[in-house]
C-alpha cells in the first residue's frame, strides 16, 4: 500500500454510529497518528453536531483539520476535500479518503484523491464497481495492517 501523509476520514458510519465510537477506531486512530499520519475528518454532519461528539468521546486532539456541511461544501463537492488539503498542505497525490458510501467514492474522486471503501457487513461491495478503490476493508482496524508495518 501506497505511503499517504494524510488519512481523511468519514465519520458516521465509518468511524462512529449515531450513538457510540466503533470499537476498533480509538485505538486505530491513535496508532496511526503515533506514527506520523496525519488525520481529518471530511462529512456531512454540521460542526457544532462533530465537536460535540469529538469532545464526547475524547478525541478531539486526534485530528488535525475537519470539513462538515456548514462550511459551505456538501459531499460529494471536491472543496470539501480541497480545504483539507490547503489547510494542511498537503498534495491531493499523499491523502486518501476512507469512506462507507457511494458519497465519499464520488467525494474522493471528484478531488482526485485515493479512496479506500469501508464495508462493514460486506453487503456493498458492488457499489465500488464503478471506482478506482485503492482497497476496501471491513473495518477501521485493518488499516493498521495497511499502514503500520511493523503492526
Amino acid at each position: 500500500m501506497k505511503r499517504y501523509k494524510l488519512l481523511v476520514f468519514d465519520w458516521e458510519g465509518t468511524l462512529a454510529s449515531r450513538d457510540a465510537l466503533f470499537p476498533e477506531v480509538l485505538e486505530t486512530l491513535k496508532k496511526l497518528q503515533q506514527n506520523g499520519y496525519l488525520l481529518a475528518i471530511a462529512t456531512s454532519k454540521f460542526r457544532s453536531s462533530l465537536q460535540k461528539k469529538l469532545l464526547e468521546y475524547g478525541v478531539q486532539d486526534l485530528f488535525a483539520a475537519t470539513s462538515c456541511s456548514d462550511d459551505g461544501h456538501f459531499k460529494p463537492d471536491p472543496q470539501m476535500l480541497w480545504s483539507i488539503l490547503d489547510e494542511l498542505d498537503v498534495d491531493g497525490e499523499d491523502a486518501v479518503m476512507i469512506g462507507d458510501s457511494e458519497t465519499d467514492l464520488q467525494l474522493a474522486e471528484n478531488a482526485e484523491v485515493d479512496v479506500i471503501f469501508l464495508d462493514r457487513d460486506g453487503e456493498c461491495s458492488h457499489i465500488t464497481d464503478d471506482y478506482d478503490v485503492a482497497a476496501s476493508i471491513k473495518d477501521i482496524a485493518e488499516l493498521q495492517q495497511l499502514f503500520l508495518f511493523d503492526s
